[in-house]
């Protein structure tokens, strides 16, 4: 009986490695595409040493979006950062708060004055992030009402980003020649061996290395990163005309992925900027720390999952041409890549059981083949994340990118898994809340 289990379960492992195999040659061929048009491909630079933009024909206006739900730990130290960071520049940040947070409240009143301004929620919250920045885009509304000034764009910031003193000054440049102007993001990567709030930063890495630089090359729509972004005030004009609520829907759990490709839809342009810093060298980006935890990370990025690849494809579908639809492709394929990589790792631990316990493996010879490519095309794409994170971040994060590429195969399947269920509860109950995570501002000098 012994010999007929172990070939019941050699069958198994027969069927899984091929799924996976395909799985993973199909996503790794995808990917290789990328990697072959990123070398012909080139970021867009400017100069930050040119003159000062013009918009409207005077230096251009800027305002801030700042939402804040349950954000005291970190508002207070992002708004200082702000005016530390910014001292000359022609901005004014606006928080939106809710009733029902007086702590944040609290914590955002200590800032305010001619900077800073406090949009208070009708509804008590959390409602979502984009209920919330139509919520502050009314009350800038109010306030150029109230003031007679006029502001040329809109920036959008989270409670916990640690702003780059040189952030305005490429907005305005790429705000000449786009409409939304976004610039990298850049995870920290906490403690050295911090493998989760370090698998972010090799992720950044790769996408705002490579993967919107290409998107840019090939002329499909720029999704915004929702942070480091910058947008004219006539292109959120244009989206708040379809839309009674204002610039976002405010039903959306990615209002940031969708504002860049339903700008595209009415013709507005975008730029995606890498610039670097005249004064030190480095990367123009956004930076700040993501959660550290393994529920902490599947629980955000199933909110991005259930956004853009279950609900984005309900409320955008696949407009445009063969370069669009390829680009939404890709970010949609998160389930199925995670499906690939269960069953994946499910293969490897049945030929592990089943060689400790003396079993044997049949491999036909065409599933040795896609073995072999299969392991190929892994590590190109171990080699990739950790080129990107080496030009990001140097060489000990490339190092260690090698370790969480396993940590972000994990955070992606538990993700995918609460993605499908926070989906399916959002279609029987018809509501969307904003799913909060923890978040820590650095440690920064400001003298």
């Amino acid at each position: 009986m012994f010999p007929d289990i172990l070939a019941i379960v050699g069958r198994i492992w027969l069927e899984l490695a091929l799924l996976g195999a395909c799985g993973i040659i199909l996503l790794g061929a995808d990917d290789l595409l990328v990697d072959l048009l990123r070398l012909v491909s080139r970021p867009r630079c400017l100069p930050l040493t040119q003159n000062e933009s013009m918009l409207s024909g005077r230096p251009a206006r800027l305002a801030i979006f700042v939402p804040a739900w349950d954000e005291a730990k970190v508002i207070g130290p992002m708004l200082a950062t702000c005016k530390a960071r910014w001292p000359d520049e022609n901005w004014v940040a606006f928080v939106g708060i809710y009733p029902n947070d007086t702590a944040t409240r609290r914590a955002v009143t200590q800032h305010v004055d001619a900077r800073t301004l406090v949009v208070v929620n009708e509804r008590p919250g959390p409602t979502t992030k984009a209920d919330c920045l139509n919520t502050l885009w009314h009350g800038m509304g109010r306030y150029e009402k109230a003031s007679g000034l006029a502001f040329d764009a809109i920036v959008l910031h989270d409670a916990e980003d640690l702003v780059d003193p040189w952030e305005l000054h490429v907005y305005r440049l790429g705000l000449d020649v786009a409409d939304m102007v976004q610039i990298p993001v850049c995870p920290l990567p906490g403690r050295p061996f911090d493998l989760v709030a370090g698998h972010y930063l090799d992720e950044f890495a790769e996408a705002h290395g490579k993967d919107l630089v290409v998107r840019s090359a090939i002329g499909a729509s720029l999704p915004s990163a929702g942070v480091g972004s910058a947008i004219r005030r006539t292109a959120l004009e244009a989206l708040a005309q379809t839309n009674a609520e204002g610039p976002f829907h405010s039903t959306s759990l990615t209002e940031d992925y969708e504002l860049g490709l339903r700008l595209s839809a009415l013709g507005h342009s975008s730029a995606f900027l890498r610039c670097t810093n005249p004064d030190n060298g480095t990367l123009v980006a956004v930076r700040a720390h993501f959660p550290n935890t393994l529920d902490a990370a599947a629980r955000q990025k199933s909110r991005w999952i259930a956004g853009i690849a279950l609900a984005g494809w309900d409320r955008l579908g696949w407009h445009g041409g063969p370069a669009e639809w390829w680009m939404r492709w890709r970010d949609r394929r998160s389930l199925l890549a995670a499906l690939i990589i269960a069953v994946s790792y499910a293969a490897l631990g049945l030929a592990v059981t089943l060689t400790a316990i003396g079993g044997s493996i049949a491999v036909p010879p065409f599933l040795a083949d896609m073995l072999s490519l299969s392991a190929l095309l892994l590590l190109w794409r171990l080699i990739g994340r950790s080129y990107w994170t080496w030009r990001t971040a140097g060489f000990l994060q490339a190092a260690l990118s090698l370790p969480r590429a396993f940590i972000s195969n994990m955070v992606a399947v538990m993700a995918c898994r609460r993605a499908l269920a926070s989906y399916v509860e959002a279609l029987q109950s018809g509501k969307s809340v904003w799913q909060k995570t923890d978040h820590r501002f650095p440690e920064v000098d400001l003298r």
